[in-house]
């Protein structure tokens, strides 16, 4: 399932956009446990799950980012093991 978003603003509208989403992927039934993975690129900063964070029960403060141009994580927690398939 593969859905072009159109978000203006802040990143934690990015990220809320990111929880809505993934609960929506959990409620389908397309992952099963705590696995799955979601992100966004926005700009030059792709949003992404943070490791050990369950995508039914992730919120916000679950999503990390990462910056493209600087090619560097920008965010304190780190980022899903799957993080380099985000990037593509």
């Amino acid at each position: 399932m593969y859905k072009r978003l159109k978000v203006k603003g802040k990143r934690s509208k990015v990220k809320k956009e990111l929880v809505k989403y993934a609960r929506l992927i959990v409620k389908a039934g397309f992952v099963i446990g705590s696995g799955g993975n979601i992100s966004a690129k926005v700009g030059d900063i792709v949003y992404l799950k943070a490791r050990d964070a369950a995508l039914g029960k992730a919120g916000p403060k679950d999503f990390v980012g990462y910056s493209l141009s600087k090619d560097k994580l920008i965010s304190k927690k780190a980022a899903s093991h799957e993080w380099r398939l985000h990037l593509g």
